[in-house]
């Protein structure tokens, strides 16, 4: 009785696990497995949150001119959790892993060169400037321009929950309102935007009303 010999089936073996990893990775016009389309777009939250941090960071950095945002994004890394959390909730999915949606009005650094010494002894201040920047809603330009024109002025609710943002629209631009008459126009338009997470360049700094200033 002869033995079995395994050598002639090695090639046909090396050609499909070639052609399988090939599909897999979409190389070769093939079409990728359902499943494994299905594993590769679950991510966990925490790979959501670096990726929603770092992608602000790499945008920004690289648009020039918002290097103090970035710091202060980058500064406040401590509060990714809670920022993340806060996210996921805004965009009613209960921080079940689902995506969420978030729109950065980012000021320039012109903007934030204008703010005086006693604005800038508010402990607070970083942490709050940010939640109160952040609009717990997916946005482009255009569809913050198109929503003012129609309807003369949008309110959208921020991460420093309860309060509130609006835009108006002004000389064919976004005008973003704060409190106390606090205002910037946005000045660079989709600086970021993957259909989860946007950056909206304004040229001015937002405020709480006054009543939440020291809260």
């Amino acid at each position: 009785m002869s033995s079995f010999n395994p050598l002639p089936l090695f090639p046909v073996l090396l050609v499909f696990l070639l052609t399988s990893t090939r599909m897999a990775s979409g190389e070769g016009g093939g079409s990728v497995p359902p499943m494994y389309m299905a594993m590769a777009s679950l991510a966990s939250p925490d790979l959501s949150l670096r990726n929603f941090v770092d992608g602000l960071v790499e945008a920004l950095l690289g648009y020039g001119g918002y290097g103090e945002i970035t710091d202060l994004l980058v500064n406040l890394t401590s509060t990714a959790d809670e920022i993340g959390r806060l996210a996921l909730e805004a965009a009613g999915r209960g921080g079940g892993g689902g995506g969420y949606g978030l729109t950065l009005l980012a000021p320039n650094d012109e903007a934030l060169a204008a703010l005086t010494a006693e604005q800038l002894a508010d402990p607070n201040l970083p942490e709050r400037l940010l939640h109160y920047h952040l609009i717990a809603e997916y946005l482009t330009e255009e569809s913050m321009y198109v929503s003012a024109r129609r309807l003369g002025k949008v309110e959208y609710s921020t991460l420093q929950v309860p309060l509130t943002v609006k835009a108006v629209e002004a000389d064919g631009t976004v005008k973003v309102v704060g409190g106390g008459g606090s205002s910037g126009h946005v000045v660079d338009a989709d600086i970021y935007a993957d259909g989860r997470v946007s950056v909206q360049g304004i040229d001015g700094v937002l405020f709480p009303p006054v009543a939440y200033r020291s809260s």
